[in-house]
């Protein structure tokens, strides 16, 4: 089995923010893995997919960002998932937009959502995906930024990032952790990867 969690905030308030990056990633995944209507269980909305014999759980926390590690912790716990077969999608100031990164894991690089998921698991071991969506401009507070619809030349970016970061999920479901940074750490925004 796999979990793979996107973050964001629920609602059509946050849907189009560049904080919900994960979610739109997990989107793109349960695309292309053929996933069943979403239910909710363990504060989330859980997408369950079967692809090339393996079982997916998609998790989308409804616990607003912050409080992200309350729903990871106990769908863990419920699915008895280990936690090198967990992965977390989310947004990242670091990179600039339209770039991924995958590791196997680390801090949280002051992501709040990513913090209370090593929080809740007691764990920097969490494999993690990130999406660019670069740094907010003179003035512009980090909350303000994210929270903030992406620019009209930052969408096409993003757009092909999520879609590339589907294909990463699925890499690192398939093949490993390993594998999926030698195929996605260094592609260009808009790259397709096999």
């Amino acid at each position: 089995m796999r979990l793979v969690v996107g973050l964001g905030n629920p609602g059509p308030r946050y849907a189009t923010t560049r904080h919900n990056m994960g979610f739109r990633a997990l989107d793109h995944l349960a695309r292309r893995l053929g996933g069943a209507r979403p239910v909710a269980l363990c504060e989330a909305m859980v997408v369950r997919a079967r692809s090339a014999g393996i079982e997916w759980l998609l998790a989308y926390p409804l616990t607003y960002m912050n409080e992200s590690g309350r729903a990871v912790a106990c769908l863990v716990d419920r699915w008895r998932v280990p936690l090198d077969a967990v992965l977390v999608v989310y947004d990242d100031m670091a990179l600039p937009p339209g770039r991924i990164r995958i590791r196997r894991g680390g801090s949280s690089g002051a992501h709040k959502g990513m913090q209370s998921i090593l929080d809740h698991l007691g764990t920097s071991q969490v494999a993690r995906l990130r999406i660019g969506i670069g740094e907010p401009p003179p003035g512009v507070s980090g909350v303000d930024y994210v929270l903030q619809p992406p620019g009209p030349d930052e969408e096409p970016l993003l757009d092909d990032a999520v879609a590339m970061a589907a294909q990463a999920a699925e890499c690192w479901g398939r093949y490993g952790v390993e594998e999926a940074m030698a195929r996605f750490n260094a592609a260009s925004p808009g790259e397709q990867r096999p």
